[in-house]
């Protein structure tokens, strides 16, 4: 590689803009004698304008600039679109090679003397016969690690990290499969990937990484990130950038999604059914479906726009940890059988259903839900239930637990109550003249007395301590009540 090419390379790689690793690659592929005469008779316009304007002697090299950049760059823009991109002329404006002609167009001012010009006879050619040799050059010494960070040589490492690393990517992702280079910057070798918090807005030659299985990209710049070819990923963190959109579709291996604080407006994980982990809190999601994600044991999405969900179904997974404190609209919650070991629902006010059977709460606190009709928290290790604010309850279901003391009478609405597997001494129904349902065996009762409840279409309460005469006077009243073998 020539110290002319590489000098331009260089300038353009320290000029902070987010083209600048694309512009230099563009280069690297090389320009052609025909392309590089023209671009001297562009340089050589340059030269004329000064010599025409003799108001110009003297002035500094940025008041040049700014005075007569536009009418430079409009010409080598015009020429650099057709002869390398083949686009009309009328087709550059927010093309990256706009930015390239404008840094060649600064390039083309003599770098020590900011009034004169460069001579364009000494303007070095990029030749493509030698593209291989550069890359040789350029990715001599640098490799990926175990870890997936990129280990770059002292070439790389004189440029802005974000750039350096930007410009790396494109390399390994254009390098021909004869150059001999680092195995583990073979694309197609490359498993794991972490490129973090250096202010990357694209990763380049991603969609080449067909292998990747990592992919670590957090607390960068990223606007867009397009993931659809790399479905052998089982692991993807992208937290902490710009994204409003994200597509893991194609990921059907993803066990692990890390993308919170970015600013995605929704999320689609029906297909990542191999989850485990999801964690999309503090973005601007309005819905989240995690009903096919059976194998859930992490979900944490608060501090989002959900806040006019109305029914959140995370059902038979493995949870250990929900936040619903900001979905204050909810008024179904199913999370039953999961491991939750506690369940915050203050913020709920609206919820008239709560399913949370079969997971592993000590303790439940549903004095904010005066709007329940159904509760349902069996299967758990709860020793106390409070209810006496939720005069609403058509529906407790609360049997298997280790509840000692259960009060009823402010439940008047009551339909249907189980209580059963719990270490209840005493039970008073005798408000609850709506039940049809009873279920209290398998507790510690000395007494019941359902003399209030007409009601009753089904009765269970075996397995207590009621003497022989309280269960005939049951019986005797409901014949259908169940005290199986005793």
């Amino acid at each position: 590689m020539t110290e002319q090419e590489q000098q331009l390379i260089q300038a353009i790689l320290r000029i902070d803009h987010a083209s600048a690793p694309e512009v230099a690659m563009t280069l690297l592929r090389g320009i052609n004698q025909n392309v590089d005469n023209r671009l001297r008779k562009m340089a050589e316009y340059v030269k004329q304008l000064s010599s025409h304007h003799p108001e110009l002697q003297g002035m500094a090299f940025v008041d040049l600039r700014d005075r007569y950049g536009m009418e430079i760059t409009d010409n080598l823009i015009r020429y650099l679109a057709y002869t390398i991109n083949g686009t009309t002329d009328n087709e550059y404006g927010n093309h990256p090679i706009d930015f390239t002609a404008r840094v060649l167009a600064l390039l083309y001012f003599h770098p020590d003397n900011e009034q004169e010009f460069i001579n364009v006879e000494t303007i070095g050619g990029f030749e493509p016969l030698n593209a291989n040799e550069r890359f040789s050059f350029l990715l001599d010494g640098c490799s990926i690690n175990d870890e997936g960070k990129p280990q770059l040589n002292s070439w790389f490492n004189q440029f802005p990290k974000k750039h350096a690393i930007s410009f790396f990517l494109y390399l390994i992702g254009e390098c021909p499969l004869d150059i001999a280079i680092h195995e583990s910057l073979r694309v197609r070798n490359i498993t794991t990937l972490s490129i973090i918090d250096i202010g990357l807005t694209t990763i380049p030659s991603l969609h080449k990484m067909t292998a990747l299985t990592q992919l670590n990209c957090q607390e960068n710049q990223i606007t867009s990130l397009d993931v659809s070819q790399n479905t052998a990923l089982t692991e993807l963190r992208c937290y902490g950038n710009q994204l409003t959109s994200l597509d893991v579709s194609q990921n059907t291996a993803l066990t692990v999604l890390w993308c919170w604080s970015n600013e995605l407006r929704s999320l689609d994980v029906s297909q990542n059914t191999a989850l485990t982990e999801l964690r999309c809190d503090n973005n601007q999601i309005t819905s989240l479906d995690v009903s096919q994600n059976t194998a859930l044991t992490e979900l944490f999405c608060g501090n989002n726009q959900m806040t006019a969900l109305t029914q959140l179904n995370c059902q038979e997974n493995q949870i250990t940890s929900l936040d619903v404190s900001q979905n204050t609209a909810l008024n179904k919650l199913s999370c039953y059988g999961n491991n939750l070991s506690s369940l915050d629902v203050s913020q709920n006010t609206a919820l008239t259903e709560l399913r949370c059977y079969g997971n592993n709460l000590s303790s439940l606190d549903v004095s904010q839900n005066t709007a329940l009709t159904e509760l349902r928290c069996y299967g758990n290790q709860l020793t106390s239930l409070d209810v006496s604010q939720n005069t609403a309850l058509t529906v407790l279901f609360c049997g298997n637990n280790q509840i000692t003391s259960l009060e009823v009478s402010q439940n008047t609405a009551l339909n249907k109550l189980s209580c059963y597997g719990n270490n209840l001494s005493s039970l008073d129904v005798s408000q609850n003249t709506a039940l049809d349902y009873l279920w209290c065996g398998n507790n510690q009762l000395v007494s019941l007395d359902v003399s209030q409840n007409t009601a009753l279409n089904k009765l269970s309460c075996s397995s207590n301590r009621l003497s022989q005469e309280q269960k005939e006077r049951i019986k005797a009243q409901f014949p259908f009540a169940n005290f199986y073998n005793e």
